[in-house]
């Protein structure tokens, strides 16, 4: 049981390093950590947790993307629904609040200002914020925002 759970463990670390070399993963990662952030450490975490590594798990609540999205369409800034003050990752029914805010959001913009209409069909987010794991996500909604 032991070697089990030591494969998994191998498999997720392996699943989550392989999430930020793709190009989604990278472009976030330029987004949100470093120097010339678009959106800086101190704009999404608490001190305390500033300067950690950044994991997979901390997109599937859908604050990161909501705020990354602000600079797209900045008339969303008013519709993102903020994390609590310990800086956690949110509870399922906030998070599914979140990502259906932001979807909400983006399929405005598509219709409003690029005159589109996006027909797909649209991401399990109960899936999506249940299991915030890379081995287990289904990568459709990271697929639906590229």
């Amino acid at each position: 049981m032991l070697q089990l759970y030591n494969n998994d463990k191998e498999e997720y670390e392996k699943s989550e390093e392989q999430f930020w070399k793709e190009p989604l993963g990278a472009w976030i990662k330029d987004c949100i950590i470093g120097s010339d952030a678009l959106l800086p450490e101190v704009a999404w975490r608490t001190e305390k947790h500033r300067g950690r590594i950044l994991r997979f798990s901390e997109l599937c609540d859908g604050f990161l993307f909501s705020l990354l999205f602000v600079f797209v369409e900045p008339n969303t800034l008013n519709l993102i629904i903020m994390r609590g003050e310990e800086n956690s990752l949110s509870d399922t029914i906030t998070s599914l609040r979140r990502f259906l805010m932001l979807l909400k959001n983006i399929r405005k913009f598509y219709r409003k200002q690029l005159n589109k209409l996006i027909v797909m069909p649209l991401p399990d987010l109960l899936t999506i914020v249940r299991n915030p794991y890379p081995g287990s996500f289904p990568f459709l909604f990271f697929s639906f925002l590229t």
